[in-house]
């Protein structure tokens, strides 16, 4: 193969000396031009070339890929996976193809089946109900199945003399143990208004979220005179975090009449740690600031759960 540039330098050499062709040079210096432009198409071709094979390895392997991965066990949206070193002593373990460990929930006493969720909102009642002194609407909520429920709503549509909806308002319990009830209140109730619809709904795929744990709870009332103040004093006696722990605080008036719930509660509460809670225990009117008489009060816990 000709070496192109030792040619032109040595044609270039040529123009400085006074004994040379210049037409003969001129052709050879063309000739030369042209080698070079062919040697460029070819490079250039070249390249392209492999510029497209690598594209097209490049395809082959994101199809095949795709292919292992749509086919394997891990797309399944049904199984639930986990490393050996996760394994949960309560699982039941399989091992699969490729290794894959397949992690089986166990079955549990307390989840609500969905098929039975109709049932089990039907138990969800309302036992009581009455007008605060802020003239808002409460209910007492209670569970009569035989499990804790999770995730309740509880909505109230009010209507006018001539049927018309005047305004939709809704309260919510996160759990509720079996057997327990829970006071609710409804913060836009209208002043006036000729009746009510009440709607309850469980939430059928929330109902492993949370664990009752009212009896791993121990506590204590004082009362800070001073203060009017009520302390709870509390331990989480489970070996698990408590994601809140709930007290209703009740006040009654002269005729044993419930006139107001507030609750007063404690969250991320560490196993095996104790909490303190500080509540006002007076009433207050809310525009004019001037004290609700009320006859006694009463403190109870109405939930602790963690998460299951």
């Amino acid at each position: 193969m000709i070496d192109n540039k030792k040619l032109m330098d040595a044609i270039d050499s040529l123009d400085n000396d006074e004994n040379y062709d210049a037409t003969r040079v001129s052709k050879v210096t063309e000739s030369v031009r042209e080698t070079r432009k062919k040697d460029d198409v070819i490079k250039e071709g070249k390249s392209s070339d492999r510029a497209n094979t690598i594209l097209v390895i490049f395809f082959l392997i994101m199809i095949v890929t795709a292919v292992i991965y749509y086919t394997s066990p891990l797309y399944n949206d049904e199984e639930v996976f986990a490393s050996i070193s996760s394994q949960d002593e309560e699982g039941v373990y399989e091992v699969g193809e490729n290794g894959v460990i397949t992690v089986n929930a166990p079955e549990s006493t307390n989840i609500v089946n969905s098929k039975d969720i109709a049932k089990i909102e039907s138990n969800i009642i309302i036992d009581k109900e009455f007008i605060d002194y802020r003239k808002q609407l409460n209910f007492l909520i209670k569970n009569t199945n035989n499990v804790d429920v999770n995730s309740i709503s509880i909505e109230v549509v009010f209507y006018d003399g001539e049927g018309k909806i005047i305004e939709i308002d809704s309260s919510n319990l996160e759990v509720l143990a079996a057997g327990l009830d829970r006071y609710v209140s409804f913060y836009e109730t209208p002043e006036k208004y000729e009746r009510y619809d009440v709607l309850i709904q469980v939430d059928k795929d929330a109902q492993n979220y949370y664990s009752s744990k009212l009896n791993d709870v121990s506590y204590e009332c004082l009362l800070n005179k001073e203060d009017d103040e009520v302390i709870i004093r509390g331990k989480n006696n489970s070996s698990e975090k408590l994601e809140y722990v709930i007290f209703e605080i009740i006040h009654y008036d002269d005729k044993d009449n419930v006139i107001n719930v507030k609750e007063a509660f404690e969250f991320d509460i560490r196993k095996n740690k104790s909490f303190e809670i500080d509540e006002y225990i007076d009433l207050y009117d809310d525009e004019t600031y001037d004290p609700i008489a009320y006859s006694r009060y009463e403190i109870r816990l109405v939930e602790a759960y963690s998460l299951k």
